[in-house]
């Protein structure tokens, strides 16, 4: 995480490669922190598929702790990768994955014993054994679940004697952001 403010001490350069060797740090997420009052002068070149950018509330009418709040992402091990393969390109699965960008809200529930992932009634991806067992036990305090980004998953990237089980070419996964208490 990158905070940001007091951006006017030093030198314009030794700002930009400050900001570079933090960025630069991070390992699997990066998060730029941006006031509004104090603004970096370099985050506007920041733009692409890869950010997702969020407004925070200016003031809260009544105090919240937010240590109370536990955030994670889901990672491809926490999926089972192949599910939205296995339908036909006609069933809505496919349309469902395809109106999510990031941000998009979903929901997760425990459907037939396994848990899954909803978009509206629909469920568009089934955590893997792993991922259930991780949060199966947790779901009564997920608070929120938001995609990040979608992954495109190819029939031919898989082992070859997995190809047959596949009814489409390519299927997404959604990559998403929990927050529980």
């Amino acid at each position: 995480m990158i905070l940001d403010g007091d951006w006017t001490k030093d030198s314009l350069e030794e700002q930009r490669r400050l900001l570079y060797v933090a960025m630069t740090r991070a390992r699997e997420t990066l998060c730029l922190m941006q006031r509004k009052d104090a603004a970096n002068p370099f985050l506007h070149e920041i733009t692409g598929d890869f950010t997702l950018h969020r407004d925070a509330a200016i003031s809260q009418p009544t105090y919240q702790p937010m240590v109370s709040r536990h955030y994670a992402i889901l990672g491809l091990n926490d999926f089972h990768i192949s599910f939205a393969g296995r339908f036909p390109e006609t069933n809505s699965i496919h349309q469902h994955l395809a109106t999510l960008i990031p941000g998009s809200l979903l929901s997760i529930a425990i459907i037939n014993g396994k848990a899954v992932l909803q978009h509206g009634e629909v469920t568009i991806a089934r955590l893997s054994q792993k991922g259930h067992q991780d949060w199966a036990d947790k779901l009564a305090r997920i608070e929120t679940v938001r995609v990040i980004a979608m992954i495109m998953i190819c029939r031919d990237d898989s082992e070859e004697s997995y190809r047959s089980r596949y009814k489409v070419e390519q299927w997404e996964i959604p990559m998403v952001e929990l927050v529980y208490r």
